[in-house]
C-alpha cells in the first residue's frame, strides 16, 4: 500500500511541473488503505498494554476530527461554493509553498 503510495508520485518527483488536484486523487486510495492498515495494527497492538487502548482511540478520534475540520475549511477550492474575497483565500493557505491564484474582480 506505501509502496503504491510513493510510486504514484515518482513521476512527479522527477519533473518540476504544477500539480493539480486531479493529480493527488489516485494516491488518496492507497492513502486511505494504508491509515486503516495502521489504525488497526495500532488497535491490535494497543491491547497488550493496558493504557494504550484508550490513548489509540482518543489520537484515532483526535485524527478524524482533524481531518474533518480540514475538509470543512478547505472544500471550498473543491467545490467552488461561496466567493472568496483575496484575504480570505490567502488566510486558508497554510504553508507557505501552496501558491493559489487569486483573481480579482474589476
Amino acid at each position: 500500500l506505501i509502496g503504491g503510495y510513493f510510486l504514484h508520485y515518482l513521476p512527479f518527483f522527477l519533473t518540476d511541473s504544477t500539480l493539480f488536484l486531479h493529480s493527488y486523487l489516485p494516491c488518496v486510495i492507497f492513502k486511505i488503505l494504508a491509515a486503516t492498515a495502521l489504525i488497526d495494527h495500532l488497535y491490535v497492538v494497543s491491547h497488550r498494554f493496558p493504557v494504550l487502548p484508550s490513548t489509540v482511540k482518543y489520537v484515532t478520534v483526535g485524527i478524524i476530527l482533524c481531518t474533518i475540520y480540514s475538509f470543512y475549511k478547505l472544500s471550498v477550492f473543491t467545490y467552488g461554493g461561496t466567493d472568496l474575497t483575496p484575504q480570505q483565500i490567502t488566510d486558508l493557505m497554510w504553508r507557505e509553498s501552496w501558491d493559489f491564484l487569486i483573481h480579482v474582480r474589476v
